[in-house]
């Protein structure tokens, strides 16, 4: 009898450690897979914001463009005219989560290029406002140099939409902003066709 109770008294020992080892295991379970569903969430809101700042950007990249483009055809540019039509706000987004960047794969990249082109010119433009003022007009060639910068930066922002998509007005907004950055590329390739032909 005693062998009996001190057979049942070992296996309900063994089955009330494999029970706590199983329940210590389902915890781990339950907690990493909060985590990943929180992690997951958390790109995904990264991925959002993002997108929604390069497309704003973008947007101000393809504003900036048409209106200096303007300016130029009507006459002189000044640094300062210039300085005017290349105002960007703080890259929030970007600079708050450059550590995450590189978690998007890769578009990364692009990412980062975009942001440098856009940093590019507005620094490029900071320095000239510094060195030799407001009213120093700037050569065409400049001002073609900073609209092909802008038309790039326009470029990859559209080559980043479709990656950074998070809905459906997303997708319809991109498709209008192609359209509108291909017309642009259209008129730069046919205007740097007449250049190139002799008169």
């Amino acid at each position: 009898m005693n062998r009996l109770i001190e057979f049942a008294d070992h296996w309900q020992a063994l089955i009330a450690g494999l029970v706590g080892f199983a329940a210590a295991i389902l915890v781990v379970w339950i907690t990493l897979q909060a985590e990943r569903r929180k992690s997951a969430a958390e790109n995904r809101a990264f991925k959002h914001a993002l997108g929604a700042e390069i497309r704003h950007f973008g947007l101000l990249a393809y504003e900036a463009f048409d209106r200096l483009r303007s300016a130029s055809r009507r006459g002189i540019v000044t640094v300062h005219q210039a300085e005017d039509e290349l105002r960007f706000p703080s890259p929030t987004i970007y600079l708050s989560n450059g550590h995450r960047v590189g978690s998007l794969g890769d578009i990364a990249h692009d990412i980062v290029l975009f942001y440098g082109r856009i940093d590019t010119i507005v620094s490029t433009i900071a320095r000239m406002q510094r060195d030799f003022g407001g009213r120093t007009r700037l050569a065409e060639v400049n001002v073609d140099d900073i609209c092909d910068t802008l038309l790039a930066a326009c470029n990859t922002a559209v080559r980043l939409s479709t990656p950074l998509a998070v809905g459906v007005a997303d997708v319809r907004n991109d498709a209008e902003f192609r359209k509108r950055v291909d017309q642009l590329n259209a008129e730069r390739l046919r205007l740097r066709d007449l250049e190139k032909k002799p008169t």
